[in-house]
């Protein structure tokens, strides 16, 4: 068939393909910059692209009635990155991947597609880095050499595509350009940060207080406690079950006095019922989506049968928005949006009795059922569900199938502007299990139903890696696993990698036994809340990391090759990860484990627990119940500061905690916190430069940023590691030091930083 291409150079770093282009949905924002670096011609069906007379990249385009079909040839030694949360090891090649979000039951490799779909990947070994985004938010097959070795396949459901090729000098400048068309990560509030508990369900208010007095009385660090579906009348939005939940405005209230924050689930799904104020609303707006025969398009979840909002309608959108704004208003801190894919258990159709008449009858296989009656039970072999839906968009009829993937999207905006609505400079919180491309400035998700497994302890790390990798910063996995029982020892485990997640929560099912921090004994429950205690420790580190994600779109948790590129073997390594560039985490993934082998790159490395100092390459690292293998890098630094109950509390002071051989740069950032302040500049931002010059330690400031007041007063400073200084120097002026066990200790007060 005949096809047209048109190529954009939007800028140094964009270029813009476009096939048969006509008038469609788009996720990106583009910036365009005029520029000469991109050299590109179409010879035939195959685009020859030059960039920067560096990087040669190929696609071969073949047109068909209802798709197009793009292959992409690699260099053998090529991995690929990204593409969201999949059930795969961190390179993504030789692997087969579908873009269609469902509510995925089988947690394994052969479960795709999954909750969330990115059709954005990354191309890269040590001399070459790339990037590709589809925009299109309909169903894409992704086949990175299954069935061909030499290249990325890919399909696309859809008689036009438009897709950006992203390049930089290194990975970070991808991710920068990527979410420069995608937006920004945005800043969460610090409680976010903090230890969230969660279960499926805590079925009364007298539970919730009484979990929470637990964190309380343990003085186990605890930040938010979710509410799952059982807290609603019959499963409806925005409703209390007044039986179990007789008084909630007491049990927000206790929570308020406990810092403890409160989080509540919220489904897409609408009961079906005129006596039900939210669809009763939707309905008179005409709000829901329609079947082929213009009725509502129905199907049955946690409420019985439902119908389901169209979001992609700005009347709808606003509606959902004040039913959000109400419901948080009586004292909700944050919305955990859950089966948005949308999942729906059973898709009512006027066909479907016949249907499964002749399936029993032998002439309709099971698979003709599943693919067509549900969107829960497909895998790698089927792949989509078509959903015989439409939406209506500035009053154009779309069909389900072009934006699918973009349901969730829709709705987490819509949410988000609930939340502006009632308190509009306070940074909202909202927890999303789907996703599309643009959800990081908006939400944070979570990898959905894992299970209390150490396979799935070990392929969070490669899942949360790519969520990164894929332009999403605020990401976690359930901590002890979500169905199934937790052991003593795989619980230990999992608190100690997940701490290191972005996002930190513990979640068990209803099916399942207990899973908070002290439910196997005092023992056990020591070794967790010294862990949790950690992460509270590291908050000041990990709160200037979510700001670099919001300012530049940088992941959290890296990969060891985003910041050691040069190093071959970094880009293979899925066991370790980088929490920031100063921390380097190699968790125990196997049972009865007490030592394992840890890949250190480039420079030498300080275990933070004993301070002994390791060189680079492979080595073993002892590991007992009681810890993890976790390094600083040479010449880098973390802030940390004193353990809190929960993470909105004042840093008294702050300890930068070093090894340092020659040079540090640390960055120190603050800010209230809670609200969009920071944007009209007012926060506290200052660079140190720690020097070590023979046997003198010279430390300059840099005042980047002085509009806030920060609630410390001083800083620590503490060389982890043994250096032989007779005098110290700050800002060219001899400063009082302390030698503690042989390492250097001293203290900046903020008045003298400022002068």
């Amino acid at each position: 068939m005949t096809y047209s291409i048109k190529i954009i150079s939007l800028n140094d770093n964009i270029l813009k393909i476009i096939i048969n282009e006509k008038k469609s949905l788009s996720f990106v924002k583009e910036i365009t910059k005029k520029t000469n670096l991109w050299n590109y011609e179409i010879k035939n069906n195959e685009i020859i692209i030059n960039w920067n007379k560096k990087y040669n990249i190929n696609f071969k385009i073949f047109n068909f009635k209802d798709n197009i079909e793009i292959f992409q040839e690699l260099e053998n030694n090529d991995r690929i990155y990204g593409l969201g949360e999949k059930y795969a090891r961190l390179n993504r090649r030789y692997k087969r991947f579908h873009m269609w979000n469902v509510d995925q039951q089988l947690h394994l490799p052969l479960g795709d597609p999954t909750y969330l779909s990115i059709p954005f990947y990354i191309v890269a070994n040590p001399k070459k880095f790339f990037g590709v985004l589809i925009d299109y938010a309909g169903y894409i097959y992704i086949d990175t050499g299954v069935k061909n070795s030499k290249g990325i396949f890919i399909k696309i459901k859809s008689n036009q595509a438009k897709f950006y090729l992203i390049t930089g000098k290194n990975l970070k400048e991808i991710l920068k350009y990527y979410t420069e068309l995608t937006g920004k990560p945005f800043l969460p509030p610090k409680w976010a940060l903090g230890y969230h508990q969660s279960r499926y369900s805590y079925m009364s208010q007298d539970e919730v207080i009484e979990v929470a007095n637990e964190f309380r009385k343990r003085r186990i660090p605890c930040d938010a406690i979710y509410l799952d579906i059982h807290y609603m009348k019959d499963f409806m939005n925005f409703t209390w079950n007044t039986k179990n939940f007789p008084k909630p405005e007491e049990m927000i209230k206790k929570l308020k006095e406990l810092k403890i924050k409160l989080v509540t689930i919220v489904n897409p799904g609408i009961k079906v019922s005129d006596e039900y104020e939210v669809f009763r609303k939707l309905k008179e707006i005409d709000g829901f989506i329609k079947d082929s025969k213009n009725e509502l398009f129905l199907g049955v979840v946690w409420p019985g049968i439902c119908a389901f909002p169209d979001f992609l309608n700005e009347n709808v959108r606003e509606v959902w928005s004040s039913f959000i704004s109400e419901w948080i208003i009586q004292g909700i801190d944050g919305i955990w949006l859950d089966m948005n894919e949308p999942s729906i258990f059973l898709i009512l159709s006027k066909d479907l009795e016949e249907k499964i008449t002749r399936m029993l009858k032998g002439e309709l296989n099971l698979n003709y059922i599943i693919s067509n009656f549900t969107t829960n039970m497909i895998n790698k072999n089927t792949g989509y569900v078509k959903i015989n839906a439409f939406h209506n968009f500035k009053g154009n009829k779309i069909h389900h199938d072009e934006l699918h993937n973009a349901y969730s999207l829709f709705q987490v905006i819509s949410t988000y502007e609930g939340f502006i609505k009632a308190r509009p400079n306070q940074r909202p919180f909202i927890l999303s299990r789907s996703g599309f491309i643009g959800i990081q400035s908006f939400a944070a998700l979570w990898t959905g139903d894992n299970q209390a497994d150490w396979a799935h302890l070990e392929i969070s790390i490669p899942q949360l890696l790519n969520l990164g990798l894929s332009g999403i910063p605020f990401i976690g996995a359930d901590v002890g696993g979500f169905l199934d029982d937790t052991d003593p020892e795989l619980l230990i485990r999992w608190y100690q990698l997940g701490v290191f997640y972005p996002f930190f929560r513990n979640h068990g099912d209803i099916n399942s036994r207990r899973k908070e921090p002290w439910c196997f004994g005092k023992e056990v429950e020591e070794i967790i809340k010294e862990f949790i205690s950690l992460r509270y420790k590291l908050l000041p580190y990990l709160y200037k990391l979510f700001v670099d994600s919001h300012r530049e779109g940088t992941p959290i948790m890296r990969p060891l090759f985003l910041e050691f590129p040069s190093d071959e073997i970094c880009y293979d390594i899925d066991d370790e990860f980088m929490l920031g560039d100063s921390l380097l985490i190699a968790p125990i993934l196997s049972p009865g484990s007490k030592a394992r082998a840890v890949y250190l790159p480039k420079v030498k490395w300080l275990n933070i627990w004993n301070k002994k100092i390791y060189k680079k390459g492979w080595n073993l690292v002892e590991a007992n119940i009681k810890t993890i293998p976790v390094f600083l890098k040479e010449n880098s630094a973390i802030i940390t500061t004193e353990v809190k109950d929960n993470a909105e509390e004042n840093w008294d002071e702050l300890i930068i905690e070093a090894f340092l051989t020659k040079r540090i740069k640390v960055r120190i950032y603050d800010d209230d916190g809670k609200t969009f302040n920071y944007k009209k500049g007012e926060f506290f931002e200052i660079e140190l430069n720690i020097l070590k010059d023979k046997n003198k330690l010279k430390i300059y400031t840099k005042i980047l940023n002085n509009n806030f007041i920060p609630s410390f007063n001083k800083i620590k400073i503490n060389i982890l590691n043994k250096i032989n200084i007779e005098n110290v120097l700050f800002n060219n002026k001899r400063y009082i030091f302390k030698i503690i066990k042989d390492f250097i200790s001293f203290d900046l007060y903020i008045k003298d930083l400022l002068k």
